[in-house]
């Protein structure tokens, strides 16, 4: 460790040597090895449970959406099964070899990126079921006009050109050594971080909660509604779409939350706490990254499980 400045641990993570940090121990390096063997096995263990359950899902999802009206509540589902379904087969191809910190590629860190367009995807998705079920409660009466098939379409097709938007920066790194070195790179990070799940995950709680203050507050009126139109198909499916709304919205938050909170941090002890990067704190630090971010993928993984759990007319069908 002394005269190479650097220890690679079980290709796990670099022991960097430095003047204010005591010096592992053999004990304290075999902890460190302990810690990130089991790191590494949760994480195989997650994301083998998310291919599990999320690809044939994503199918059945498709095929269940398929056979329902055409509108923009589940033209936004249906987009949402096939996002999710790239998203899990694009990481299959080089999450084993990427996690297991065997020799990775340009090749699979442009995948990686590719995979994480849909990931993003999937999340804006969400962001746009929360809009349009606000509206729905908001407006009913309006709702038909605002969201048209052909507005819906345009706003997935923006919503996806942002999630884009890191992917198209990105790669420059590799193109251009100089910029992995530099600034480029943090800034490139910076907004995918942003893209993916800072500004999603406000706007997802801000209209999540418009919508439950807005229900409660017209509560009179629309069971009065419900007395005049119970056996309107087209009201239950409402009924039921804002219900598997809020079951995603809930999950999405218990997956992604914990890996905000981790990038919050990064982005607060890169500017503010300056916390020195003592092996200790690389070793927590990297069972916490593998673990939250494991933990997120299972998001792609259980809308069609929601869709059942939520939806008494889904179940049926």
């Amino acid at each position: 460790l002394n005269e190479t400045g650097t220890f690679n641990i079980s290709l796990c993570f670099k022991l960097q040597s430095s003047s204010t940090c005591s010096p592992p121990t053999v004990s304290d390096l075999q902890r460190f090895q302990a810690m990130c063997s089991a790191s590494k096995t949760q994480s195989y263990v997650v994301f083998s449970a998310a291919l599990v359950l999320g690809l044939p899902g994503s199918i059945l999802a498709l095929i269940l959406l398929g056979r329902m009206p055409t509108k923009p509540s589940t033209l936004y589902l249906r987009l949402l099964a096939v996002s999710d379904f790239v998203a899990l087969v694009s990481l299959s191809v080089t999450y084993y070899e990427i996690t297991g910190y065997h020799h990775v590629t340009n090749l699979d860190n442009l995948l990686k990126w590719f995979s994480r367009i849909f990931q993003s995807f999937s999340h804006w998705l969400l962001v746009l079921m929360c809009v349009e079920r606000f509206v729905a409660v908001r407006y009913p009466l309006h709702k038909a006009r605002l969201y048209t098939i052909r507005i819906t379409y345009v706003t997935c097709f923006a919503v996806f050109l942002v999630s884009s938007i890191h992917f198209l920066l990105f790669p420059m790194t590799f193109v251009i050594k100089s910029l992995a070195n530099g600034n480029y790179f943090f800034y490139v990070t910076l907004m995918y971080f942003s893209i993916y799940i800072f500004l999603p995950m406000i706007l997802i709680v801000l209209f999540t909660n418009l919508t439950a203050l807005e229900i409660r507050r017209s509560r009179r009126r629309r069971q009065s509604l419900v007395m005049t139109v119970s056996n309107s198909l087209a009201f239950k499916m409402e009924a039921e779409i804002t219900r598997i709304m809020f079951l995603a919205v809930l999950s999405f938050v218990l997956f992604l939350l914990p890996k905000l909170l981790l990038y919050i941090f990064y982005i607060v002890d890169l500017y503010l706490l300056h916390i020195e990067k003592c092996p200790e704190y690389m070793a927590a630090f990297t069972v916490s990254y593998n673990t939250f971010t494991s933990l997120s993928y299972l998001n792609h993984a259980v809308n069609f499980y929601i869709y059942m759990l939520g939806a008494p007319g889904y179940r049926r069908q």
